[in-house]
């Protein structure tokens, strides 16, 4: 469960990997790393470049890892309080949203007593959905099955195109997501199932299939 990563930066190239924490030695984390370059950007792995590590804190899927993050005369924020993404590792966002909630907190009642319960409404839910979906999300084929069904709806590659972890968002790609991925997916599957195979689809602009 994880993923890597390479971001071009103005003097040099950043690659890394991610994964749970007990689930992967670090050792084989590298190796795995360092065989992917290996074969996609070759002449990176000759570059003896200083490595670093660390870990991305996030939540469990239970509430109460959201509601422990204040106590009296004191409060916790982004990676303090394990606010990252348990599924992409995004943590900025929600550092950002975990501030500008304990701000409003303290500035409307003088204390962060209420700050735990309003960031759980506020974000955390999201956070807590995340970590219950994460092993299904890195399950083996669920990338190859995505691509399968962008590659067949231009609707789904529009909702690909625009989902980003930003919470005013998220209520409204799951609503147009959820019915597309009902009626790309399982014609998709069930012609699998059935080993037939049909020309491509295509959608209108209305969104419907045809």
């Amino acid at each position: 469960s994880g993923y890597l990563w390479l971001f071009p930066r103005p003097d040099h190239v950043g690659v890394g990997i991610c994964a749970p924490l007990a689930g992967v030695p670090t050792k084989a984390m590298l190796a795995r790393l360092e065989r992917e370059v290996a074969v996609s950007f070759p002449a990176m792995i000759e570059d003896e470049a200083p490595r670093y590590a660390h870990t991305i804190p996030s939540p469990s899927a239970d509430p109460r890892s959201i509601l422990e993050i204040a106590g009296p005369r004191w409060a916790l924020v982004g990676d303090a309080a394990a606010l990252a993404d348990p599924i992409t590792g995004e943590g900025i966002f929600f550092a950002l949203c975990s501030a500008t909630v304990l701000a409003q907190t303290l500035r409307e009642t003088g204390s962060p007593a209420t700050y735990p319960a309003r960031a759980l409404e506020d974000f955390g839910r999201e956070l807590n959905k995340a970590a219950a979906l994460r092993d299904r999300f890195y399950s083996p084929g669920l990338a190859r099955r995505m691509i399968a069904y962008a590659r067949r709806s231009r609707a789904i590659r529009g909702a690909q195109a625009k989902a980003a972890p930003h919470r005013s968002a998220l209520p409204a790609r799951d609503r147009q997501v959820t019915p597309l991925l009902r009626r790309v997916a399982w014609p998709f599957h069930a012609e699998a199932a059935e080993g037939t195979q049909r020309p491509p689809r295509t959608e209108t602009e209305s969104g419907s299939i045809r």
